[in-house]
């Protein structure tokens, strides 16, 4: 008999991977937090799950590290912010600009 939260898991588990990888391209997601949730959920309901995302190239070296509860270096933080957070204030900008340019042509 299948056990019913094990697969619930499971796909839980996948749907935060994807959500994840998703955040890869798209700036203003975070990706580790999903992935993290996808192996906190890989290993409550299947070892074999886990341990393909442990190993994986991608994901991997991040949860390796933290497992080990060695923090990434501060390189790759600093690699992985700022671009992130160009595009998000960038957006925050152009957005205001565009949103200050509507309201004054309207009033």
């Amino acid at each position: 008999m299948i056990n019913p939260i094990r697969s619930a898991l499971i796909v839980l588990g996948s749907f935060f991977l994807v959500i994840g990888l998703l955040a890869l391209l798209i700036p203003i997601l975070p990706t580790f937090p999903f992935v993290l949730l996808a192996g906190l959920c890989y290993l409550k309901s299947s070892k074999s799950f886990f341990n393909w995302l442990i190993n994986n190239r991608f994901s991997g070296r991040y949860l390796n590290k933290y497992v080990q509860k060695s923090p990434g270096s501060d390189d790759t933080v600093l690699c992985i912010a700022w671009p992130r957070l160009i595009v998000f204030y960038s957006v925050i900008i152009l957005f205001s600009s565009a949103i200050s340019t509507f309201i004054w042509f309207y009033i």
